[in-house]
């Protein structure tokens, strides 16, 4: 369990789910492209100049390739869990590309403290083992007036997926995501200065359900909640579920899909102990309190 009570998503488990879906995750990942667009968007109004910047949770490097384009002088590092993503990013490596691919666990990520400047992770957050925990490395690794930008999922995604299930049986059909409240305490939590949370829904729809299970499974975004049930779905309680889900069925006759977007960021500020100057105030300039008695 986390600290919100939730089963723990397995770390083998997002590694396998995502290396299943590399040969099919860019042709369904225009939602992930869309985000990241927006998350970009969002730089054009932050003075930073970043000489290193890490990808947290790249994928097969859309939005690194965007990073590269706006920074080119930085220093960019791909990191993903899964190494097959990697793989793929690679694909698009260029000779003279300057660009650092590493595998790994962003519960534990392997770079030294103060060595990033800009930190950008786009939709992977709610795929980590412990979302608090990632903060704090995210914290931990950022250089003093370094930022972190990040979107993630809130607990209203795929609701209309999860209240059809609901309605069917007591199964655990959808991951769990975490508020965005929550996130915003962890960054507290993690000492992060001037941060702003916010949120939007962005509804995509599609004109039959199958398509909709079908492009979760090829984004490696099916369900891999720990608690999820093990067995296989009958064909009645399956025809159950897509009776179910109908009934969001628009009026232009679409299948909806709802995604709670959270959107981030905060710095890492810390005080240069030289520059802070002592003040000294006489004593007898000190008045007592008129509300005191």
């Amino acid at each position: 369990m986390n600290k919100l009570n939730k089963p723990l998503l397995l770390k083998q488990d997002i590694q396998k789910s995502f290396n299943s879906a590399v040969d099919t995750y860019d042709e369904a990942a225009f939602f992930q492209r869309e985000v990241a667009d927006r998350l970009i968007e969002r730089l054009d109004y932050i003075r930073i100049e970043p000489k290193y910047i890490l990808d947290l949770g790249a994928g097969t490097g859309y939005a690194t390739s965007l990073l590269e384009k706006k920074y080119k002088k930085a220093k960019v590092i791909v990191f993903d869990i899964a190494e097959k993503m990697l793989q793929k990013s690679k694909q698009n490596k260029r000779w003279f590309d300057r660009k650092r691919y590493l595998c790994g666990d962003a519960d534990h990520l392997p770079f030294a403290d103060k060595s990033m400047d800009l930190i950008f992770s786009n939709l992977m957050l709610h795929w980590t083992h412990d979302i608090d925990k990632t903060i704090q490395e995210v914290h931990r690794i950022l250089k003093p007036n370094g930022l972190f930008l990040f979107s993630t999922l809130g607990p209203d995604t795929l609701y209309e997926l999860r209240q059809s299930w609901q309605s069917i049986d007591a199964g655990v059909h959808v991951h769990y995501f975490t508020d965005m409240h929550n996130i915003g305490d962890f960054l507290q939590k993690a000492s992060f200065a001037d941060s702003v949370v916010d949120m939007e829904f962005i509804t995509i729809t599609y004109n039959d359900l199958k398509k909709v299970l079908l492009d979760l499974k090829d984004l490696g975004t099916h369900n891999i909640a720990p608690d999820r049930s093990r067995g296989l779905t009958g064909k009645a309680k399956f025809n159950k579920f897509v009776h179910a889900y109908e009934k969001y069925r628009n009026p232009e006759g679409l299948i909806p899909v709802t995604y709670e977007v959270i959107y981030g960021l905060g710095w890492r500020r810390e005080v240069d102990p030289l520059q802070i100057q002592e003040i000294s105030i006489p004593i007898g300039s000190i008045q007592k309190n008129p509300l005191q008695r």
